[in-house]
């Protein structure tokens, strides 16, 4: 009898026993899993926040630039202006604007969203021209290309927002 009550609690010991340790690996599996994807999900975050903040900065440096840019091409057109003193001040401005435009060209590009070579040859182009004349029509294809690139660098921003978004509310979830 005594054999049987025994052999009866290790029948209902190793079977709890297995039983424990294959829910406790289970747990470690799944949580591990869960914690990987909760890091991946941050890391993500993360980096759009960082994308936007950097593109949130060459846009106001960008911005500051062009309105410059506005003002000084506007005073270059009262009749009491020194032009050659606004010439020279206007081609610095269009020299200061190309640092923001070029670095957001450059961000494209690493995207893959355009070719660098080939965007910035485009812009250089025009911003040439606009610095050799003083005309309107130069001046405007200027702020038309600039324009297009911040468009779309917008757009990448928005990305990288609608990324951002997901991952928090991937970690509001989990």
């Amino acid at each position: 009898m005594r054999l049987l009550q025994q052999n009866i609690r290790s029948g209902i010991i190793v079977p709890g026993f297995l039983s424990s340790v294959a829910g406790t690996l289970g747990s470690f599996l799944l949580l591990e899993r869960l914690g990987n994807q909760a890091k991946q999900l941050a890391d993500r975050r993360n980096g759009a926040v960082h994308e936007i903040d950097k593109l949130g900065g060459l846009a106001n440096a960008y911005f500051i630039a062009n309105q410059q840019g506005d003002l000084i091409y506007v005073l270059g057109l009262q009749q009491t202006s020194r032009k050659d003193l606004i010439k020279l001040i206007y081609q610095g401005n269009v020299l200061d604007r190309a640092e923001p435009v070029r670095n957001l060209i450059g961000a494209l590009a690493i995207d893959g969203l355009t070719d660098y070579r080939k965007t910035y040859g485009e812009y250089e182009r025009l911003s040439d021209r606009a610095r050799g004349s003083q005309e309107y029509e130069p001046f405007l294809a200027v702020k038309s290309y600039e324009r297009e690139v911040v468009t779309l660098a917008q757009s990448r921003v928005s990305g990288a927002a609608a990324v951002a978004r997901a991952a928090a509310a991937g970690d509001d979830a989990g």
